[in-house]
């Protein structure tokens, strides 16, 4: 079950992608000026002469704009929080659009008081209405403030508004408006927190935490990189599990020089929340203790498998690093080269390290997602057999030119009976080549002038060379989260022409990348926003360095079961369909504030 980041995605970039802080100032000037304009047009009956429409813009500058702005300051430091969703650039455009919504039946008003002479003072009201209630669900929605901080935050610009109205003489400053301001203002408010609590409810029912909760953790990673209040959130709901991690390190003696770790741990959800950078996390952690190159690859896991905060990231670093110092490893002699068997789509590759079978599975150059983890228990279950030892799967995941489309690769299907198929013809091929002879070396580098938003993790490009008899097998891991089709492929030629027999290329699946671009819903792969030629580039310094280092070693293994509160299945299951119950909720429930809007509508006008 994938998580639906993309829909996600796109949604809060509509929402909350605004221009710069200069440019929505300028707009927002504009705007009050075209809104003076069109306002004093309809209250003044003088003709419509250029002098009207420049005393019109005066007045939308000099009344209107000043209430918006100095709510900004007002309004600020109740609703700013550790999390700083709130800034002034996203209040100022809050204010604006709040604005345009009073403007509108504020204008319609003007126009029709020759009809009925108090009907702009009741659009003016209405206008009220509707800004206040707009801004209420947007403060408690998604910051999820208190009802009083609110409902305070909410009320700064509409009563600052009618403030500088009855200052400038276009309201009267009589008892009768008050009252009518202050009965009309109650239905807005209350509608606006009772449709925000069905929402709500709608997610605690399923999910045991309020929808409001996890729609504001959500914004406050996404906007304001701040990951606590979704890692809290996703606390509540996640699971534990034992997932096993293989360590595999080439060693001198004592003095450690390589070390691959393929954690069954999914690096998601995105951004900087619960495993998204746990590649660099891990192989940053390990390189600081000893001092060796590090690469991390990406296990059999998916959205379920998701560490719910980067607390339960350093259990994982932690079981590593002390694995790492201890005895318990079994050797990796003797050693194959890493060979490959294709069948349909699937291309399988196979390296034994002792008792250890260690298989690659891409499909590239078809696109793929994540294989579940019960894959490995079918593949181990099917090769009982052919093989007595461990065995351990590396998802290359390396190719995807859907975003978030793809389904988890699950056993019973058809692409895993292949995977399983391939795999037994690698294995078949991989012992008649085992040697107690080997070397190896690894290399490390940065893509040049490329970071997250280019899809490369910080991890940046690890490679590693693996000499058999003479036999080269080279593995070149990015830090990224899939990759675009073909990439791997030129990689791949261009590595194997330094002389390399067997390469593949893998993604460590990290997802600091994610939700950093608007491209395919905010998935980013490998290769879809940066040059080609510089991955290549990066990919042929990481082997050379591995070439240059390359020394006699002894390889050996441990499979470690770590402890760590993840998502969970059936809890991503809930939250994948819970997403889409609170859309319906929420189409279902405006129905709410609109009555409540008409309610408040009908007699005001009567008492006009």
């Amino acid at each position: 079950m994938s998580f639906d980041l993309g829909g996600v995605a796109r949604l809060y970039n509509k929402l909350f992608t605004l221009p710069s802080s200069l440019t929505l100032l300028f707009v927002t000037i504009i705007a009050h000026f075209l809104i003076g304009v069109l306002i004093w047009l309809s209250h003044f009956s003088s003709p419509y002469l250029l002098s009207e429409l420049a005393s019109g813009g005066f007045w939308g500058l000099s009344v209107l704009l000043s209430p918006s702005l100095a709510s900004l300051f007002v309004s600020a430091p109740i609703v700013r929080e550790e999390s700083g969703i709130w800034t002034l650039r996203r209040l100022l455009g809050l204010n604006l659009f709040a604005l345009f919504f009073w403007s509108v039946p504020a204008i319609v008003g003007g126009f029709l008081r020759l009809l009925a002479p108090q009907a702009l003072t009741g659009g003016v009201i209405v206008g009220v209405e509707v800004m206040l209630l707009l801004r209420i669900i947007v403060f408690k929605g998604v910051a999820d403030l208190s009802v009083p901080r609110s409902v305070v935050a909410a009320s700064t610009q509409p009563l600052l508004l009618v403030a500088a109205l009855i200052f400038s003489g276009f309201l009267p400053a009589s008892t009768t408006l008050f009252a009518e301001m202050a009965a009309v203002s109650v239905l807005p408010v209350s509608s606006g927190l009772v449709y925000l609590y069905v929402v709500d409810v709608a997610v605690k029912k399923r999910l045991g935490v309020g929808g409001l909760r996890l729609l504001y953790g959500f914004l406050a990673e996404w906007l304001s990189d701040y990951p606590h209040v979704l890692e809290r959130t996703l606390s509540k709901i996640g699971c534990e599990e034992e997932r096993p991690v293989l360590i595999l390190k080439f060693a001198s003696g004592s003095h450690l020089h390589f070390v691959l770790v393929v954690p069954t741990v999914h690096p998601g959800p995105f951004k900087t929340v619960g495993g998204s950078m746990m590649p660099h996390m891990v192989m940053d952690a390990v390189e600081r203790r000893f001092h060796c190159v590090t690469g991390v690859a990406h296990g059999p896991s998916t959205h379920a498998q998701n560490p719910v905060s980067q607390s339960e990231v350093v259990k994982l670093i932690e079981s590593v690093l002390s694995s790492l110092s201890s005895n318990e490893y079994v050797s990796g002699f003797p050693v194959s080269p890493l060979v490959y068997e294709e069948i349909g789509k699937v291309k399988v590759g196979c390296q034994i390290f002792g008792s250890l079978a260690l298989f690659i599975v891409t499909l590239a150059p078809h696109s793929f997602d994540d294989l579940d983890p019960k894959l490995m228990d079918e593949l181990s279950f099917s090769l009982t057999k052919d093989w007595k030892g461990n065995i351990f799967l590396i998802d290359a995941h390396n190719c995807n030119e859907s975003g978030f489309d793809l389904e988890p690769i699950e056993p019973g299907t058809q692409v895993a009976d292949e995977i399983i198929m391939a795999a037994r013809g690698a294995l078949k091929k991989a012992k008649k080549l085992t040697s107690c002879h080997v070397r190896v070396g690894g290399g490390r580098t940065q893509v040049r002038n490329a970071g997250v938003r280019e899809g490369i993790g910080r991890g940046g490009v690890t490679a590693f060379l693996i000499d058999v008899e003479g036999f080269l097998s080279a593995y070149v891991i990015i830090d990224g989260n899939n990759m675009v089709p073909g990439l791997r492929e030129k990689i791949i030629e261009r590595v194997c022409s330094t002389g390399v027999q067997t390469a593949e290329v893998l993604t460590s699946d990290t997802h600091e990348t994610n939700a950093v671009s608007l491209r395919l819903g905010g998935a980013n792969p490998v290769g879809s926003s940066i040059d080609w030629n510089l991955v290549v580039d990066a990919a042929l310094e990481a082997v050379s360095q591995a070439e240059r280092s390359m020394v006699n070693v002894e390889p050996s293994f441990v499979v470690k079961k770590v402890h760590l509160k993840v998502i969970g299945e059936e809890q991503i299951r809930a939250l994948s369909a819970v997403i889409q119950q609170a859309a319906k909720e929420a189409k279902r429930a405006i129905v709410v504030p609109a009555l409540s809007l008409l309610l408040s509508i009908i007699p005001l006008f009567l008492l006009l």
